[in-house]
């Protein structure tokens, strides 16, 4: 992944849906804003600077229930991919990202298992079969790289083939009775709900808190959740912390 990059191109806005119709907007972290751009008559262009700090792949695992793939980024930031053939609209760095990255959940056999093994085969021999998304460089005329000496070269991509309404998941029978903490992963973005009995359970999108009732959501809200020492992702944990409060 280069230091830093750009992705140009038609903004897409990205909607829950619950099963009635209503519709809510992911919350993302405030350094994802996009800078609009007006390109003369036809359409309007989004350009968002990115770095690797806040954009490099940490996790990524096959949705079952809703059938898809899920990618987490650093900075909290989540994609939901249809197919994988959809997946191979990301650009290369973020396919050898997944192809380093283990599957999160590998006990589900089926469709995430064996694209695993696919795009590790893939990335480890230069995607001689499915080509990812190349990025085009742009040579500046008027910056000067200090290191080179010449124009400063920037990599542009264009967004990934991303599923733009998301069902959120129905709600389920009271599940927290035996409720004892919730914390953040750092290393893999999820928040872990722990019970007495040691037992987690693990939430990769954090609008999928949807899915407990009100009762449970009270107890999540009554009990922060705990980011660790150093709260270096307090902003990542913090969005689960404000779906529970939106729920």
């Amino acid at each position: 992944m280069p230091a830093g990059f750009i992705e140009w191109g038609l903004e897409e806005e990205v909607l829950y849906e619950q099963e009635n119709g209503k519709t809510f907007s992911p919350q993302h972290p405030k350094w994802f804003k996009k800078e609009r751009e007006r390109l003369p008559d036809f359409y309007q262009v989004i350009t968002v600077e990115k770095s690797e700090a806040t954009d490099k792949i940490i996790s990524w695992m096959y949705d079952n229930l809703r059938g898809m793939f899920v990618v987490k980024r650093r900075g909290g930031v989540i994609q939901y991919f249809q197919t994988r053939f959809d997946l191979f609209t990301l650009p290369k760095w973020d396919l050898r990202e997944l192809g380093r990255l283990d599957i999160l959940n590998p006990e589900e056999r089926g469709v995430g298992r064996d694209f695993e093994r696919i795009i590790a085969k893939e990335s480890n021999k230069g995607f001689p079969n499915h080509a990812p998304q190349r990025p085009r460089h742009r040579v500046s005329k008027t910056t000067i790289d200090p290191e080179t000496g010449k124009g400063k070269v920037t990599s542009v991509i264009n967004p990934a083939k991303v599923v733009t309404r998301i069902k959120l998941p129905e709600e389920v029978p009271v599940a927290l009775n035996d409720f004892k903490k919730w914390f953040y992963d750092s290393r893999t973005g999820e928040a872990v709900i722990r019970s007495n009995e040691n037992v987690g359970i693990r939430i990769l999108d954090p609008m999928d808190v949807f899915m407990f009732g009100l009762s449970d959501l009270t107890v999540l809200n009554d009990s922060r959740i705990d980011v660790g020492a150093g709260n270096a992702n307090l902003e990542e944990a913090a969005l689960f912390q404000r779906a529970v409060e939106r729920a």
